[in-house]
């Protein structure tokens, strides 16, 4: 491989390949670039601001919420103000026109007053100017409206930046704030837990009796309500110096079961009856017809089952005796009546044949 040297024209000394490389201007652009991007990286990142991961106080937050919104109030009045004056500068340019129309408007007309009828009614066939204010104000109109959805569409892009501009930072903030959240609650699990305090002792429950003194924290039952002493005291203990710690309730009252409903009967509350397979219990005195509003299902009838499985045939019984039999026969000739004589010696049922006899001999008279 052939070696290139560089020949300087005063000396004519050989140069190294290091020189020949710093000569280079290839390489001196690569330099001078990347100089120039780390001059900018490092520009960026003093412009850039550091995030405070400092907690934040309500005062300071407060604060910052205050000094924030006057920043975003003084942007939009900026907005407002030079959309202001550029909507007068429109309006006072237009008045120009209109003047300047107006005195050609007054010079129009002067030409037509001095001039003969011929020239005044050639001129005004030539030039109209009987719609020239409705046309102005048309004009005006249109200026307006454009000034008007021209200033609503930058006030709603000055917002949207601001407001762009206020969520990152107050999720960059929030962002802070949940870390060092998270620190607090890793340093909080790593704090030792506190010695156990001293178990809780409740003093004794005592029924109250008259002339008996308790002293304070003492509990006592009356009637039904537990009350506990505020001091030392003897009084009784719907005073001031007991507190009540639960009253007495009210009576409770049991299901009473009535058997099956009677519509004609009277049921009272937590009566319980019976009605086709079912139970129902009455919810207030004078409930009225079962089923009903005042009464509530308990209990239903269940659906039938299904038949269950065949079971297994029984063991052959033991032979009988042999039925008794007709032996003989007992005529009562006098009331016509035959009863048999069975072999066991008892009376099977009497025949009445006399009905039977009356029978056949009408019918054989008959004949």
């Amino acid at each position: 491989m052939t070696q290139m040297t560089l020949i300087n024209s005063r000396d004519l000394i050989p140069l190294s390949k290091s020189e020949i490389e710093a000569r280079d201007p290839l390489v001196l652009h690569a330099k001078r670039k990347a100089e120039l991007k780390s001059e900018q990286e490092r520009w960026e990142r003093r412009r850039r601001p550091k995030l405070d991961v400092r907690p934040m106080t309500p005062a300071e937050v407060d604060q910052r919420v205050a000094a924030d919104q006057q920043v975003q109030d003084e942007a939009i009045g900026r907005v407002i103000g030079e959309l202001r004056a550029e909507f007068e500068r429109e309006i006072s340019e237009l008045r120009e026109q209109v003047a300047e129309l107006s005195k050609e408007l007054s010079f129009t007309k002067g030409l037509l007053h001095g001039s003969s009828g011929a020239t005044r009614r050639a001129a005004r066939d030539e030039h109209d100017w009987s719609g020239w204010e409705k046309w102005l104000q048309g004009h005006l109109a249109i200026e307006r409206a454009a000034l008007t959805d021209e200033f609503i569409e930058t006030c709603g892009y000055a917002l949207g930046v601001k407001s762009a501009e206020l969520r990152a930072d107050l999720l960059a903030e929030i962002k802070a704030l949940e870390l060092q959240l998270d620190a607090l609650k890793t340093e909080l699990k790593r704090l030792p837990a506190g010695p156990p305090g001293p178990p809780d002792k409740m003093s004794p429950v005592k029924t109250w009796q008259p002339d008996t003194v308790f002293y304070k924290g003492e509990i006592a039952t009356h009637r039904g309500a537990t009350y506990q002493a505020q001091c030392d005291t003897a009084k009784a203990p719907w005073t001031e110096d007991w507190a009540l710690l639960a009253a007495a309730g009210a009576p409770g009252k049991n299901p009473v079961m009535r058997g099956t409903y009677n519509p004609a009967a009277e049921y009272s509350q937590l009566d319980c009856v019976a009605l086709n397979g079912s139970t129902f219990i009455a919810l207030r005195d004078a409930a009225g017809a079962c089923p009903g509003a005042h009464w509530q299902l308990v209990a239903s009838c269940g659906k039938r089952g299904p038949p269950g499985a065949r079971g297994i045939m029984g063991l052959r019984g033991e032979r009988g005796e042999a039925a008794p039999a007709i032996r003989s026969w007992e005529v009562d000739r006098a009331r016509y009546v035959a009863t048999p004589v069975m072999s066991d010696g008892s009376r099977g049922p009497p025949l009445e044949l006399h009905a039977l006899f009356e029978q056949f001999l009408l019918e054989t008279s008959d004949a």
